[in-house]
């Protein structure tokens, strides 16, 4: 994996990106961040009116390695998402952008009002190489993989929000954070007897003080959310056991406070205008 600068389009909401980058920074104890660039206006790319953003970034001192696109309907004006030609046309013109970099390229797409596909024709999905679909419920966000074009589909990763100064961050959380206190206890009442050899319900419930509806409610809940694995033997007999690579049951993560050594010395944000020109945080227009 390289790393290098990136090139965010604020297609939505470039006006909250500055306290989203601070909230981050200050988290971790960063002084500040630099290789992110925002451009914070729409691209047209279904038209392929991508010259002024060119040029731009052939102005930086380095060429990015990720061009992030937020969001698709704000950067296909005029097109209709629901065809798969205007997406064909979208995407190609994009990817082209990208490509003439030699970068990586991410899309932010919406998903429909269900919540459980994307908005609009299939040929997005179709032309990369990696989907991921971003949940929210009462519980916190999980980011599922909904295609891995070249290696397995990862394992969903649980996430929550976070107030941090004027805006939030979002930092990774465990399935088990997300159980209530019966999961809990029942999760470690098995790693104390058994550890992570397998074991019926009939055994775990002699050593557990939990009811027997409970229990089996805890035990459904946690094999789904793979903190147990599950094993059917014959026709009636069900085992359970913590995966061995569970050696422990995981605690609540606590916030990230160090400074990760891969992120750079100060900030100095492409706040670059559909003219060419730049905005500097601290400046203002030039």
């Amino acid at each position: 994996m390289s790393h290098g600068p990136v090139v965010y389009i604020a297609a939505e909401g470039a006006g909250g990106i500055l306290a989203r980058i601070n909230a981050w920074r200050d988290t971790r104890g960063v002084p500040a961040v630099e290789n992110f660039y925002v451009w914070p206006a729409a691209v047209n790319f279904y038209l392929n009116e991508t010259g002024a953003l060119e040029a731009a970034i052939k102005r930086l001192d380095s060429t990015p390695c990720l061009i992030v696109i937020d969001t698709a309907a704000r950067c296909m004006v005029g097109a209709d998402e629901n065809s798969a030609r205007d997406m064909g046309i979208f995407l190609d013109n994009a990817e082209g952008l990208a490509n003439r970099f030699d970068a990586a390229l991410l899309i932010v797409h919406h998903s429909q009002k269900s919540g459980k596909e994307e908005r609009g024709n299939g040929a997005l999905r179709g032309a990369v190489d990696v989907s991921r679909h971003l949940e929210r419920d009462s519980e916190g966000l999980t980011l599922i993989s909904r295609k891995t074009k070249d290696a397995p589909d990862p394992d969903p990763v649980y996430l929550e929000i976070v107030r941090a100064g004027e805006s939030a961050v979002i930092r990774p959380t465990t399935q088990l954070g997300r159980f209530d206190a019966t999961d809990q206890e029942l999760l470690q009442t098995i790693s104390d007897h058994f550890g992570t050899d397998w074991c019926s319900p009939t055994r775990i419930g002699e050593v557990s003080e939990i009811s027997r509806s409970k229990l089996f409610r805890s035990l459904k809940s946690l094999a789904e959310a793979n903190q147990l694995e599950r094993k059917q033997i014959g026709k009636q007999r069900i085992e359970y056991r913590i995966p061995p690579e569970h050696l422990t049951v995981p605690n609540h993560p606590k916030p990230s406070t160090g400074t990760a050594e891969t992120v750079p010395s100060h900030h100095r944000p492409f706040r670059a205008g559909m003219d060419g020109g730049t905005v500097d945080e601290r400046e203002g227009s030039r």
